[in-house]
């Protein structure tokens, strides 16, 4: 048994706590990054699609090919039966390698000073106070044997996605925030195979008037929250295909999807590559950090709730995190664990929990009201262009009119969803007065507040709950 101490421990080696784990130790700490799997295959398995100014704002330099793998490809919404289009134009979006891009983090924090710890079994955490001080786990460093660890650290990372490894075991955290519903749930697959049939591939293409390299969308690919992606490359040699659906939802799981449409595709060949997740789709814990602790991506429900992307929002949040615990001696410190969170919540939790509204309305329409949404212009270039880039949409008042229209010709089946819509920016400027100082009343307050506007209940029900 071996016993060591650290500043960090990392529970999660995906793209989220391998940058966490690399701006920690930019900074001077020692950072010990530990993962359930072999090291190589911690973090997503496919291609990921990121805005590019998520990048920027981690301070992380944008990806080159073939790490990038396509960039502003050309986007076409389409209902799943019928003619009915949106044509988006390039998207905001470029889509990422993630084995690749996430083993170069992987590489940069070692060469850093990280040390990495792979194929562990948590068994243990202890605490003082209330606090996680050590945890014990069997694992192993790379190359080495498998072996029993104390390791004590001054702040511990929850980046197991949804697992929540840490999480779970941690007498603060675990009471106030909830275990997710199914309804929160999202199944997801995306493979890349190869094309069998060039003939077939095309009449595809035809039939659905696109071209190679250009993105179809089939949006409420079966009512509520599911979908459907399709690019044909551009070489004409592969196809590349994202299907996902919620838990709660009509339309069974998203490698369900993948399967059945498969089926109906005979010029879709082997496959070459990817992978599929469950993945959290509501808005973020209205606390996700406390004294020694703190959760990070998929953890924390840092994922986008409109179309269950994390890569990016974990990015940012790695980079919140080590700016947040830098001017303190000790990382876990409660006002550096409150700065970290307030800072996310401020910057970018309200624009999760505006789309988290807009996700609860959407996973109760069905197909035809999916459709006839984009019939009357209430799903458009803009704001589907808003959601893609994982900002909140600006309306000019002409697209304002022509969606009250359109809403006025759905009238009752688009009430939930455009009741959502008017709300976002009031709950945008809500996030953004996020308490700045340590406090359970405060902060119940403001929870309490978030839920009357946005229409959920908050994660604690008493301020008791809510410990400081």
């Amino acid at each position: 048994m071996t016993s060591i101490d650290y500043d960090v421990a990392i529970l999660g080696a995906g793209s989220a706590g391998a940058a966490a784990a690399s701006f920690l130790a930019r900074s001077g700490r020692r950072v010990a990054l530990l993962d359930s799997r072999p090291l190589r295959f911690g973090g997503a398995r496919w291609v990921d699609d990121v805005p590019p100014w998520m990048f920027d704002r981690a301070g992380l330099p944008r990806p080159l090919p073939p790490v990038k793998r396509c960039d502003h490809r050309p986007l076409t919404l389409a209902a799943w039966r019928g003619n009915l289009r949106v044509s988006i134009g390039p998207r905001p979006i470029w889509g990422i390698d993630m084995p690749a891009f996430t083993q170069n983090l992987r590489d940069e924090s070692v060469a850093r000073g990280v040390e990495p710890f792979e194929e562990i079994s948590l068994h243990r955490v202890l605490e003082s106070r209330g606090r996680p001080v050590e945890i014990h786990f069997d694992g192993r460093t790379p190359g080495g044997d498998s072996r029993a660890h104390h390791l004590r650290a001054r702040l511990f990372v929850d980046a197991s996605g949804m697992r929540q490894a840490l999480l779970r075991r941690t007498s603060r955290l675990s009471p106030i925030c909830p275990a997710l519903a199914p309804s929160e749930m999202c199944s997801a697959t995306q493979q890349i195979r190869e094309i069998v049939d060039r003939a077939g591939a095309l009449d595809f293409l035809e039939r659905h008037r696109i071209g190679y390299g250009h993105v179809l969308s089939f949006m409420g690919a079966r009512g509520g929250f599911s979908s459907l992606m399709v690019q044909v490359e551009a070489d004409g040699e592969r196809v590349e295909i994202l299907a996902g659906a919620t838990d709660a939802g009509p339309a069974g799981t998203g490698p369900l999807l993948l399967r059945e449409f498969l089926a109906q595709q005979p010029w879709i060949g082997r496959f070459v590559f990817g992978g599929a997740a469950r993945i959290p789709i509501r808005r973020p814990y209205d606390r996700f950090a406390a004294e020694g602790i703190a959760l990070l991506g998929d953890a924390a429900c840092q994922t986008f709730p409109a179309h269950g992307s994390g890569v990016g929002s974990g990015l940012v949040a790695a980079r919140m995190l080590a700016d947040a615990v830098q001017p303190f001696d000790d990382p876990g410190c409660p006002e550096a664990m409150w700065t970290y969170q307030a800072a996310f919540q401020r910057e970018r939790g309200g624009v999760h929990a505006a789309y988290d509204v807009l996700r609860r309305a959407s996973q109760r329409l069905d197909e035809p009201t999916v459709a006839a949404l984009m019939e009357h212009g209430l799903v458009n270039a803009n704001n589907t262009w808003s959601t893609l880039n994982q900002q909140i949409p600006a309306l000019p008042p002409e697209e304002v009119a022509r969606m009250a229209r359109g809403a006025a010709s759905l009238r009752v089946r688009s009430v939930p969803l455009i009741a959502s819509a008017t709300r976002m920016p009031l709950i945008q400027r809500l996030y953004a007065c996020y308490p700045l100082t340590p406090g359970a009343r405060t902060l119940h307050a403001w929870a309490r507040a978030a839920a009357a506007l946005c229409g959920h209940r908050p994660d604690a029900q008493r301020p008791e709950g809510l410990p400081a």
